[in-house]
């Protein structure tokens, strides 16, 4: 199966969630590392393998965080072991069984009875936002046809008014939509649109004044909940490199090629991992053999 490193790390994002914060005590590195390895099986869709890795994370003393429950019960509804899903999830705090409930393929289980799926407030604009989340990553490549069935997207949203360039075109729809309703949040537009609004910010490289003004807006949402931590560290290192400024986080490279992968400059590079592991992104080693798999 091949898959570019784009594809693979939307992938992580889109199923799995992989971006909030993972940490339950500071001595838990080794059940981060765990947690994580369960994910790229998952992503790579060897679900046995995760499967066996989601229950040797079960069998540590450490409940595992809501992005770890998330993935290991996909992996046991890919291999059809619907009871032992059940099991785990009906264990479950009911703000986390909630929240893992509101995945399509929990729904209809029997810890899912009587928990009604939440619905954004405002859906016409929730539409308009997916379609401009659709639109950005298919100019990048990136056609996920079950996103699109999902959410029966079958055109895009263009403004004749903006700039042809994709990006600033989606700037210029989102600059609007800032105006007339405020910055997005979860409970108005939904997770995947507010994604959306996410990757649009992302990918403002021609205009970074108004990248960087946006920070203080995902930073807010991060911290309330409604943005998982590493959309934020992600905009951090996108804005800091613009800058040419050291990055955190050590999301952005400056070479990924077949002689390996750089980083672009850094700032303390010795407890890069401690940092990742606090916003939520995977350890460095595993992203940077995604980068390699993407040649």
């Amino acid at each position: 199966m091949k898959k570019t490193i784009t594809t693979l790390l939307m992938l992580c994002l889109y199923f799995y969630g992989c971006g909030t914060n993972d940490v339950q005590q500071e001595d838990g590195m080794a059940t981060w590392k765990l947690g994580w390895r369960m994910t790229e099986s998952a992503i790579l869709e060897n679900y046995e393998l995760s499967v066996a890795q989601f229950d040797s994370l079960l069998a540590t003393e450490e409940t595992p965080s809501y992005n770890f429950l998330k993935v290991g019960l996909r992996s046991l509804n890919k291999v059809g072991k619907d009871q032992k899903m059940e099991t785990v999830l009906l264990a479950q705090e009911e703000a986390v069984r909630i929240k893992l409930c509101q995945k399509d393929y929990l729904r209809s289980t029997e810890g899912c009875k009587g928990i009604a799926f939440q619905e954004p407030d405002d859906k016409r604009l929730s539409g308009k936002l997916l379609k401009m989340h659709a639109r950005d990553q298919s100019f990048r490549g990136n056609f996920m046809k079950e996103f699109e069935d999902k959410y029966q997207l079958d055109t895009i949203e263009y403004s004749s008014a903006c700039s042809a360039d994709i990006d600033l075109n989606n700037q210029c729809l989102l600059q609007e939509i800032i105006k007339e309703h405020g910055f997005p949040t979860l409970k108005l537009v939904g997770y995947d649109a507010l994604y959306g609004v996410f990757l649009i910010i992302q990918h403002a490289d021609k205009d970074p004044e108004w990248q960087n003004a946006q920070l203080p807006y995902i930073k807010a949402a991060a911290e309330k909940g409604e943005l998982d931590g590493r959309w934020y560290a992600y905009l951090i290192d996108r804005t800091a490199v613009n800058a040419e400024e050291l990055q955190v986080y050590g999301t952005q490279f400056a070479k990924v090629d077949a002689t390996g992968v750089e980083l672009r400059p850094l700032q303390d590079p010795e407890n890069l991992d401690v940092r990742r592991r606090q916003i939520g992104l995977m350890p460095i080693g595993m992203y940077k053999r995604f980068m390699l798999r993407g040649l």
